[in-house]
């Protein structure tokens, strides 16, 4: 352009015009054009065209002046004088050097007014007549755009498709690609639009238009969501920077192109690139305003961030990816400012929580939003707030903590009467319950839930539930018909062949063993891989067992196979029962033969001692002592080392007997050299058990048998078998201290022992001793819980009976003193004991008269415990005087002083003193 003006000049000069003439005019016009005074330079431009315009020998300066004028009137925003402007000039200079910039402009102006359809045809003919042109690609790409603001997308589409075909390296390609998506996007194919954004390369992407594709980016992705189309909404929302980098990097731009902008429009250009100057600034404009209106977008938009990271948890959370949802939705929690966003982000953090079982976590967020929003009308109105209440309550049902499930239920019941979900906070509150083992009150609940709710979709679980506290209530007379009738009406669910064998359990459970085996049969050939499988095999060999059908028990045991997992060695064990009963040699090769295939097959199981121990007995009983022998000692040998292990003990009491056929001593010699090889091969444990073993075989003292072992091994060394044995001796004779502190090393070290039994009955007397009745208590249970010997649980019964009455529960004291009197298990010494303590709580009942035949049977039947006899004279006299019976007292103190067995007891000096009274008083 400045070319043309600049040989106009020259031109003109040359002819020598008067001054006020073309020359002066053009002059002017073209140094204030120059100076990017465009607005002054118009009227010059305009004069000399008026005035001129028609002079043959002025034509070369009419164009250059028609053309300043356009360019002026454009660079002003006088946009329809440009467009006439550059008309005139196109019409009358066809061939003018610079009609594609007279079109360009033309059609930009167009733009600028809205005028769409014209502003695309002016682009189009100077792609079409011109080609080769500079402004080309500029041409191309607004066409792109023109029908994008003219709400042609499927047309736009087209047009920067071929742009980008057009010019593959032009640095416009990435725009092109985003605004090409929007085009998709609106046109309604999202897939196309996320497909073209992904098209462009991350590094080439211009900076003012990466909002733009951030903000369609997570429009495609709302589309999708709302489409279910969770998978392509989360590759939308994957290409979407967060809020606080795009504005930084926006500043960063704006900053950068302010200032390209200013330098450009201050820089004097040469004449012959002034028409690249121009089209370079209109591109650096263009994107400065860009930049200015996503940086203001961006600001107006606080909560894009947490915008979009709950969108991007929405996603993850329909495709099932709860811990990616989680993190999303706490992140979109984090970023919040908006209240309504706040709410929702919580709330969805809540349902992945619960999804993803993190119920610690869930109770701790739920407690956050109740605590928050918990009084909001509106939440409670649309059930926002119940139902974080409810996964709350609900996660106590999940973690199995029963107690405090009951209160959450009973409290949701209270609070929210109208909650959508009561039928199952109903049902968990009844089941809460059950699991507690408070079975009388579920029972009556669950029946309250049919009646209240028989047509509901819960109610078969619900009929499942009821039979089964019946059944864990031992009422299983009632239970039969319910769990028959839950079979027969509900066949299809997963609780029906459950249902079908809880009811062949009923008959087992109460003796009924013919028909509980037919049953049990039935069911294995109907449920061949069921879950309970293995345990219904199990039991289908004790039932046949009891009706004395050994051959088709021994067949039951014998189908449970590894896969049964810890079923498979019960039923081992009750193949040993078989074949004991059996008594025969074929029974006894084959549990020895069963007991040495386990070996081979679970080296590393620690069952495989006890197997060892029942091969060698069985091997004994057919007279193979060789070769139980070998078994016992190569076992000892090869696994003796291992501190975990626990049933080498048996094993060592069992190989005694294995000597008979052999020479004095030879016994003593494999037990030496055992020994003198372990030591050598610096196997402490084992050494350990063979020096316990040989002790015990000379008939040592077992508290100095503790003392040897504590003073030779380090407790690191020993098993859990020695520690109790240890921790059992010190406690019986006196040192507390000393054997606790060994029991809680045995029950840190060992928690899966079978000798936690009697960790916890010691701890639990100690706890006792110590005043502290609710952990005795606690001890207690858990002994009893784990118990391996009946006698040792009754001495557990024993003492949560004691720690029962401290606790002033003297009716469930009572009951336990029961259990141990009525146990055949129970040492005799606790006997008289127990009797003791049930009376004493009968006193502290005031139940003087219920507690006098306790003292009565223990000084007739249990003479022998003197110290329990004196104690039961003493405390039945003085109960007698309770009911007032003076006379019954009185016969009480005579026959206490009648005794042979008491004659040298220093209570005597008091019954004779209290009969004393009571005849004095009489007298």
């Amino acid at each position: 352009m400045a070319g043309v003006l600049l040989a106009c000049l020259v031109a003109v000069t040359a002819w020598g015009q008067p001054e006020g003439g073309p020359d002066e005019l053009y002059t002017q016009g073209l140094q204030l054009f120059g100076a990017n005074r465009f607005a002054q330079a118009i009227p010059y431009f305009q004069q000399l065209i008026d005035i001129f315009g028609r002079e043959e020998e002025l034509q070369e300066i009419i164009e250059a002046s028609l053309y300043g004028l356009g360019a002026c009137q454009y660079n002003v925003g006088d946009y329809a004088s440009s467009i006439e402007t550059f008309k005139t000039y196109i019409e009358r200079f066809p061939r003018a050097r610079y009609v594609d910039e007279a079109y360009f402009r033309m059609a930009s102006a167009h733009q600028m007014q809205d005028e769409y359809d014209a502003a695309v045809e002016n682009y189009r003919t100077l792609l079409t007549q011109i080609p080769s042109s500079s402004f080309a690609e500029d041409a191309a790409f607004q066409i792109g755009l023109t029908l994008m603001a003219s709400d042609k997308p499927d047309e736009a589409v087209t047009a920067f498709e071929q742009f980008v075909g057009a010019f593959p390296d032009s640095d416009m390609v990435p725009q092109a690609l985003v605004y090409m998506a929007r085009s998709y996007f609106d046109s309604g194919d999202y897939l196309k639009a996320l497909e073209t954004l992904e098209r462009v390369d991350p590094e080439s992407q211009s900076m003012e238009h990466i909002v733009y594709a951030n903000f369609l980016a997570m429009e495609i992705g709302d589309a999708a969501f709302e489409d279910t189309e969770y998978k392509i909404a989360l590759r939308a929302f994957r290409r979407v920077r967060t809020n606080e980098s795009l504005i930084r990097l926006q500043r960063k731009e704006i900053e950068k192109t302010t200032i390209a902008l200013t330098l450009m429009r201050k820089a004097e250009v040469p004449p012959s690139e002034l028409r690249e100057h121009f089209r370079r600034e209109r591109r650096v404009l263009t994107s400065l305003l860009t930049l200015q209106q996503s940086l203001a977008k961006l600001e107006e938009s606080p909560d894009y961030d947490a915008g979009l990271f709950h969108r991007i948890g929405r996603c993850f959370y329909s495709t099932d990816r709860f811990w990616e949802a989680r993190t999303a939705y706490t992140r979109a929690l984090s970023a919040a400012t908006d209240s309504k966003l706040q709410e929702a982000a919580h709330f969805d953090l809540i349902l992945s929580l619960n999804r993803l079982r993190r119920f610690e976590e869930l109770i701790a967020e739920a407690d956050v939003y109740l605590e928050t929003l918990g009084e909001d009308p509106a939440l409670i109105e649309n059930g926002r707030v119940p139902a974080v209440a409810f996964m709350r309550a609900e996660s106590f049902i999940n973690m199995e903590r029963f107690e405090e499930a009951e209160t959450e239920m009973a409290s949701l019941i209270e609070t929210y009467p109208e909650h959508v979900r009561m039928t199952r906070i109903k049902f968990y509150y009844a089941l809460s319950i059950a699991m507690q083992e408070r079975f009388d009150e579920a029972i009556s609940l669950f029946r309250q839930w049919l009646e209240e709710y028989p047509g509901n979709i819960m109610a078969a679980e619900v009929a499942y539930w009821l039979p089964i506290s019946m059944f864990y209530n031992g009422q299983y007379e009632e239970a039969i018909p319910l769990f028959d009738a839950y079979v027969e009406e509900h066949p299809l669910t997963v609780y029906a062949p459950e249902a079908a064998y809880r009811s062949a359990l009923c008959k087992y459970a109460m003796e009924n063993y013919e028909p509980a085996a037919a049953e049990l049969e039935a069911w294995l050939e109907k449920y061949p891989d069921h879950i309970f499988q293995w345990e219904a095999r199990v039991t289908l060999g004790d039932a046949l067992s009891a009706i004395g059908e050994l051959e088709r028990a021994e067949a039951a045991y014998r189908s449970v196979t590894a896969e049964g997992g810890p079923m498979h060695y019960l039923a081992i064990s009750q193949l040993n029962k078989i074949y004991k009963a059996l008594a025969d040699e074929p029974a006894y090769r084959r549990m020895a033969q069963m007991h040495i295939e386990y070996i081979k097959e679970n080296p590393d199981s620690p069952n495989m001692i006890e197997s060892a121990h029942n091969a060698g007995w069985a091997l004994k009983q057919i007279g193979r002592l060789d070769e139980a022998r070998k078994l016992y000692w190569n076992t000892l040998e090869r696994f003796g080392n291992k501190r975990e292990w626990d049933g080498f003990g048996t094993l060592l009491r069992d190989v005694r007997s294995m000597y008979g056929n052999l020479p004095e001593g030879s016994l003593d010699s494999d037990m030496n050299d055992l020994i003198s090889k372990a030591r050598r091969e610096n196997r402490r444990t084992l050494v350990a058990r063979l020096h316990k073993a040989r002790m015990e075989w000379e008939g040592i003292d077992p508290l100095a048998q503790a003392e040897d072992l504590m003073t030779r091994f380090r407790t690191e060394e020993l098993d859990a078998e020695l520690l109790a044995f240890l921790g059992d001796t010190y406690t019986r004779n006196g040192e507390a201290e000393k054997g606790l502190a060994l029991l809680e090393q045995l029950i840190r070290e060992f928690p899966r022992s079978r000798y936690m039994d009697v960790a916890y009955a010691r701890k639990a007397e100690a706890l006792l001793a110590e005043g502290d009745a609710t952990n005795a208590l606690a001890a207690a249970e858990f002994a009893i819980s784990v118990a391996m010997e009946p006698s040792l649980m009754m001495e557990a019964t024993f003492t949560k009976g004691q720690a029962l009455e401290a606790l002033g529960r003297y009716q469930d004291a009572i009951e336990d003193y029961h259990q141990v009197l009525a146990n055949r298990a129970s040492p005799r010494i606790l006997k008289p004991r127990a009797m003791i303590q049930a009376a004493i709580c009968h006193e502290a009942l005031g139940e003087y008269d219920k507690a006098i035949p306790y003292y009565q049977r223990i000084y007739v039947l249990y003479q022998a415990f003197t110290d329990q006899v004196v104690e039961a004279y003493l405390r039945s006299a003085r109960a007698f005087l309770h009911i007032r019976d003076r006379e019954a007292a009185a016969n009480t103190y005579r026959e206490m002083l009648q005794s042979e067995s008491l004659a040298d007891r220093p209570e005597l000096e008091e019954a004779r003193r209290k009969l004393a009274e009571l005849e004095g008083t009489s007298s």
